[in-house]
């Protein structure tokens, strides 16, 4: 259940600002300040919650939940870019003629996924028409994942 804005009502209050000005210096609706100060907003965006706070000229106190939410969000992050580096490090060797004999091995992973239902039928499909491209367009498609990658990178045979 949402817990009601109290500090915002009183520090805008001793500021003589009234929910509107509020709402503009800190470019978001009157209707979300309104919502926080009455306890009826289910949940507010961190990027609005810091807007009204420095707005107010009041600082936030991160707790200890949230920092372990953030170190787990950079170690979630630092596997995404090895993971790239190592994808890209690939393209790299597939692109100047190296790494040839682990193209069959990554094509005999994806069989296993397939045999074993081990992987989403769309990451094999997936894998499956970059594995059969010659080297060099291989290189050039893992290298150009887009939106894809990380998901890519995640379910991949190479590694």
């Amino acid at each position: 259940m949402p817990q009601k804005l109290v500090s915002s009502k009183v520090k805008r209050g001793s500021k003589g600002l009234k929910q509107e000005d509020l709402a503009r210096n800190a470019n978001v609706s009157r209707d979300v300040v309104s919502r926080l100060e009455q306890g009826r907003a289910p949940a507010v965006q961190a990027d609005t919650f810091d807007k009204l706070c420095s707005a107010l000229g009041m600082k936030v106190h991160v707790y200890e939940h949230d920092m372990a939410r953030q170190l787990a969000r950079q170690e979630r992050q630092r596997v995404v870019d090895q993971r790239r580096e190592r994808h890209l490090r690939l393209a790299i060797d597939l692109a100047t003629g190296g790494a040839r004999d682990r193209i069959a091995n990554a094509k005999a992973q994806v069989e296993l996924w397939r045999q074993r239902k081990l992987c989403s039928t769309l990451y094999i499909r997936r894998w499956s028409k970059v594995l059969a491209l010659p080297p060099k367009e291989m290189a050039l498609t893992i290298g150009a994942f887009g939106e894809w990658e990380a998901a890519m990178f995640q379910n991949s045979p190479w590694i």
